[in-house]
């Protein structure tokens, strides 16, 4: 518990032979090493001139992060710890998100590792209500989530590892329902600053769900993205008309072709959840003004 790099890289693989009961039981060591008293102050970044600098805190860090995610994957993982544990996560993950623009000498797949995590660790703490609250009216998290999910679906998808799309998920499943434009300004500078940018990455993730239709996956991966959709066609009338003029609607009726969930049981519908979805999308979108009757 005192920060030592070896000790660190020594509970990471610890954590993953444990049973469920001594994983719960080192929860005070990621509290302790998570301490935000620890977090360089920001003249440290200023002063940095080789891109190969490697803070060793920022090491630290990421081996704990990962850690820790795999540790909230437990059933038994108590939410109630999620309030005390919050506040030190988010400073921990602000240093990282100025670490990264600062120092961008981390590899491909350190990134997408840290984004992994990160996401993983933020839908889990937002089970918790009162953490949730917390989460989502603190600004530059759904930044964070959605920084995160771009990077996942331009750097992480593989067309035949369909696993990857519930990976891709993680972020966009811990957007809380946007209901206020300024969240949705977040999120499009969390994806590269354009609705371009955004638009692009929503279309191309419904292609990689489209590509593995097939797939349980695949549900996994655009029902999501629907939801999303459906909250932006609330709060911004501007971006909706992008989209509209940009192909969405080609991408929504390629989703119809998703058919990835297991047959029906007695009783239920056989109309998989996504299909309902799209639907609802393509009447949402059909009807804005002017209404774009050549997308019929």
């Amino acid at each position: 518990m005192n920060g030592s790099s070896k000790d660190i890289a020594k509970l990471y693989t610890v954590t993953q032979s444990l049973t469920d009961d001594e994983a719960i039981g080192l929860l005070p060591v990621f509290y302790a090493n998570l301490d935000p008293s620890w977090i360089p102050s920001l003249d440290v970044l200023d002063n940095i001139t080789d891109p190969s600098t490697r803070l060793r805190c920022i090491e630290n860090v990421t081996k704990i992060f990962s850690s820790l995610c795999y540790i909230v994957r437990n059933p038994l993982f108590p939410l109630d710890a999620t309030p005390d544990l919050w506040p030190r996560i988010w400073k921990w993950m602000e240093f990282l998100r100025l670490y990264h623009e600062c120092v961008p000498a981390s590899t491909a797949s350190e990134v997408v590792s840290t984004h992994v995590s990160q996401s993983q660790i933020l839908l889990k703490f937002g089970q918790h209500p009162q953490t949730c609250l917390a989460m989502f009216s603190t600004k530059g998290v759904r930044r964070t989530l959605a920084t995160a999910w771009a990077t996942l679906v331009h750097r992480l998808y593989t067309a035949d590892e369909p696993a990857t799309l519930g990976v891709i998920a993680f972020p966009l499943l811990a957007l809380s329902d946007m209901k206020d434009p300024q969240n949705l300004v977040e999120v499009v500078d969390g994806c590269g600053g354009s609705y371009k940018a955004l638009a692009l990455t929503l279309m191309l993730n419904i292609s990689q769900a489209v590509a593995n239709s097939k797939s349980d996956m695949a549900v996994t991966s655009i029902t999501p993205v629907l939801c999303f959709l459906s909250d932006v066609s609330r709060i911004s009338p501007e971006f909706v008309a992008y989209l509209l003029s940009h192909g969405i609607i080609s991408s929504l009726v390629s989703a119809l072709d998703i058919d990835g969930v297991p047959p029906p049981a007695e009783g239920v519908p056989d109309r998989p959840v996504e299909v309902e979805l799209c639907l609802r999308s393509l009447i949402r979108y059909l009807n804005v003004s002017p209404g774009y009757p050549w997308t019929v």
